[in-house]
């Protein structure tokens, strides 16, 4: 059994202690893929992010675990490789990143009906509260929350993300409002194109 200590070391119940380093992102992802029997994957994309904390205290799989990581570190975990492949390969891809392809007019199918959906304005959240461990208030929960007012659009809902990902008060803002943002993307609606 391990705990933390007041001035952030991990230690062994015998009082063994561990560094206090916090490791890259990269190496807990890749730590639990191995931990979930896959072994041929890449995670450098995640290398430039690190954990100060993820204490999983309920049972999961690796692939639960991961996606704790992903709701607030942004990333994807796509497959890839040829169809000739017998072993599925993995890799991290940031969201956010350069697009990988550019797609024209002409490269979509007609389709009878082109009509988007848009949600009702109080699918709109007007506030996101990210719920989160904070190191600099002993490990309790902390929350930061963003708001986003528009002119043209009647948001009145409220929505709150819980994560055991520990984050300084100052890491957790911007993801916060990030959050907000895909939340109101993902409320506009989509449209649907087929790709020949």
């Amino acid at each position: 059994d391990w705990y933390v200590h007041r001035d952030g070391t991990l230690c062994s119940v015998d009082a063994h202690y561990v560094s206090p380093d916090n490791p890259a992102l990269s190496d807990v992802v890749a730590d639990l893929c191995e931990r979930g029997g896959v072994t041929d994957y890449d995670v450098t994309a995640l290398a430039s992010d690190i954990v100060r904390g993820y204490p999983i205290t309920q049972p999961t799989d690796a692939a639960g675990a991961i996606n704790v990581l992903q709701q607030v570190y942004f990333f994807d975990m796509p497959e890839w490789g040829n169809s000739g492949d017998t072993y599925t390969k993995i890799r991290a891809v940031k969201r956010g990143g350069a697009s990988v392809l550019n797609l024209s007019d002409d490269d979509l199918v007609d389709v009878d009906s082109d009509e988007d959906t848009r949600a009702q304005s109080v699918e709109f959240p007007r506030k996101l509260n990210l719920v989160f461990l904070d190191p600099d208030a002993n490990y309790e929960s902390a929350k930061e929350t963003a708001e986003r007012v528009s002119e043209n659009v009647k948001a009145i809902s409220e929505a709150t993300v819980s994560t055991a990902v520990v984050f300084t008060r100052a890491e957790a803002a911007p993801r916060s409002h990030i959050m907000l943002q895909v939340a109101w993307e993902e409320a506009a609606g989509t449209s649907m194109v087929t790709v020949p």
